[in-house]
């Protein structure tokens, strides 16, 4: 068993066992914190180019911080459900552009109910949303020379995109947004590393609010 927290934006997320093998990008589903911490210990981009075309693969991991949701079934408790998703996403971007630079998919979602062997399989694909927006921004930092010492120039970056679709599990289906946000990490943008951040409004849903359950976490990706 791995267990593990991780603590973002009031949001703890605790691991619990999820066993299988992330297919999508060759990583041990169940090794999501060693997988998300060995990006998190690599310096932001400090040199990121005015053009990015590649492909990135990743996980999220997500936890509901308010409400409930029919999609879990009877088997998980939502409160205390820890989300995993497959990320596989595209960057097609040049400085200066203005339409989204992104597109991909989520899938291979799974709940497992903390700190027991509940795990449910949640059906279905969110993709990047074109219509909703999406931008890579360059911030370029020029050199300095401080006490009479030169100081690089740095150019990092950060992204943001949205992910819809609709999930189900046990004969229940909910339609899921998220928004991905965070920096790029490495050498020239080589991973990506943020919060994801958004919920699921029940099919046929009679609540008022926005979605049923709110979600929050966290996410990684490398080319």
């Amino acid at each position: 068993m791995k267990t593990g927290k991780l603590l973002l934006g009031g949001v703890m997320l605790i691991s619990g066992c999820v066993t299988g093998t992330d297919v999508t990008a060759g990583l041990d589903r169940g090794d999501f914190e060693t997988n998300y911490n060995l990006v998190e210990a690599v310096a932001p981009t400090q040199n990121m180019p005015t053009s990015l075309n590649a492909s990135y693969v990743g996980q999220v991991k997500l936890g509901v911080n308010s409400g409930t949701s029919a999609i879990f079934g009877a088997e998980v408790d939502p409160i205390l459900a820890e989300i995993l998703g497959d990320l596989e996403i595209d960057v097609a971007w040049t400085e200066g552009m203005v339409t989204n630079p992104f597109s991909g998919t989520a899938r291979n979602f799974t709940a497992t109910e903390s700190g027991t062997a509940n795990t449910i399989a949640i059906a279905g694909t969110l993709n990047v949303d074109p219509n909703l927006p999406g931008s890579v921004t360059r911030v370029s930092q020029a050199s300095q020379v401080i006490a009479g010492q030169t100081v690089p120039a740095i150019d990092t970056g950060a992204f943001q995109y949205t992910m819809t679709g609709r999930l189900g599990a046990a004969g229940q289906q909910g339609d899921v947004t998220l928004l991905f946000a965070g920096n790029f990490i490495g050498d020239a943008g080589a991973s990506m590393l943020g919060a994801a951040s958004g919920g699921v409004k029940d099919a046929n849903s009679t609540n008022a609010n926005l979605f049923d359950a709110g979600l929050g976490g966290v996410f990684y990706l490398n080319q």
